[in-house]
């Protein structure tokens, strides 16, 4: 099973454990953000990730600007290849 999530803005780690989300502040208002997260298991296989880019909107001068946002990785979209797993016949 999966052992740790790796989280990644913009092809910058900036996130690893066992969370299932994650909260990401300092965030700019009208910018786009690329997240990736992949998935270890306890042999150290990496998953090849799953892919997102979230658009933050431009915020009115007389509104309160968005900081945060929250990408939760799962499961579904994480699966951990095994190569040991391909060799079995």
């Amino acid at each position: 099973g999966v052992t740790q999530y790796i989280l990644y803005r913009d092809g910058v780690q900036i996130y690893a454990g066992t969370n299932l989300s994650f909260s990401n502040t300092g965030l700019t208002p009208g910018t786009s953000y690329t997240y990736q997260v992949k998935a270890k298991d306890a042999a150290n296989n990496l998953s090849t990730g799953a892919t997102a880019t979230v658009a933050l909107p431009q915020v009115a001068s007389n509104t309160t600007t968005p900081t945060s946002t929250s990408v939760p990785p799962t499961t579904t979209v994480l699966p951990v290849q095994n190569p040991a797993a391909k060799n079995k016949g």
